[in-house]
């Protein structure tokens, strides 16, 4: 088997080339009142933030005492990770900062504003995404892939991913091969990393059939019970899926469950 490379972009990269001579302003955590029980809380949510009509300097903590010499232009979207929101004693009144890279936290004081996730929906599978674009792999900062790199990711390199980022319809627009880093499903060939395991949803017992690349019926069926590596999948225009358990064999995803591996 051949072995292939794969390397995880850092975090580095983030906010490459957005340092401009733009108005740019910085934005201090609130200054706790006396007479207001205000505190703060991160919480884990995925979500899209646009940045309003000013660039923003980021900072390095969720509380905004840090700053950092990094900014983001206006107009810019950014997938974030944790929200750390302000509560008056038990109401959530407002959010102070988005995280949107390792360490990298957006303030949220009036400087952007929040897109539905629908829009965007993130899903936590596993795989490799390997570049079948004899040009290379464009590097996008966004899932929206509206603001691109000079960077490219080479001819043939593998990456490896942990997030599959879909419009609202689920169709894969795009793999996150890095801390906000992204690539075009277009411009990859992606191994999706799992095990499918045999549920027959009419015959608990039964074996399940199998299908060809095309979708026709293959020579074989798999029994009840067994436990299948997978290294792809398919989506088709009704929603259906199907993941490869073997070269040029499929299983349909209603004839038992699958987990990322």
């Amino acid at each position: 088997m051949k072995k292939i490379s794969v390397a995880l972009l850092g975090a580095a990269l983030f906010g490459v080339g957005l340092t401009t001579a733009l108005t740019t302003t910085q934005i201090h955590a609130a200054t706790p009142n006396a007479a207001v029980n205000q505190t703060y809380q991160v919480s884990e949510e995925h979500g899209v933030v646009q940045v309003g009509r000013k660039t923003v300097q980021l900072y390095a903590d969720a509380n905004l005492t840090t700053p950092v010499d990094r900014y983001l232009a206006f107009g810019t979207r950014w997938r974030y990770s944790q929200i750390n929101h302000i509560y008056v004693g038990s109401n959530r009144v407002g959010d102070l900062s988005y995280e949107v890279g390792t360490n990298l936290w957006l303030p949220g004081q009036g400087t952007m504003d929040k897109i539905p996730d629908y829009i965007v929906n993130a899903q936590f599978i596993k795989g490799i995404a390997t570049v079948t674009n004899p040009g290379g792999a464009t590097l996008y900062t966004d899932a929206h892939l509206s603001h691109q790199l000079s960077r490219k990711l080479p001819f043939k390199s593998a990456w490896r991913f942990k997030i599959i980022m879909t419009n609202e319809d689920g169709d894969p627009m795009a793999y996150e091969v890095g801390t906000g880093l992204y690539v075009r499903t277009a411009d990859v060939r992606a191994d999706i990393n799992g095990v499918f395991t045999v549920q027959n949803p009419v015959n608990a017992a039964g074996d399940i059939s199998v299908y060809r690349q095309d979708l026709t019926l293959a020579e074989r069926t798999l029994s009840a019970g067994t436990r299948w590596v997978t290294t792809n999948r398919q989506i088709l225009a009704d929603g259906r899926t199907y993941y490869q358990v073997g070269t040029n064999l499929w299983v349909w995803a209603g004839d038992g469950t699958w987990a990322s591996k």
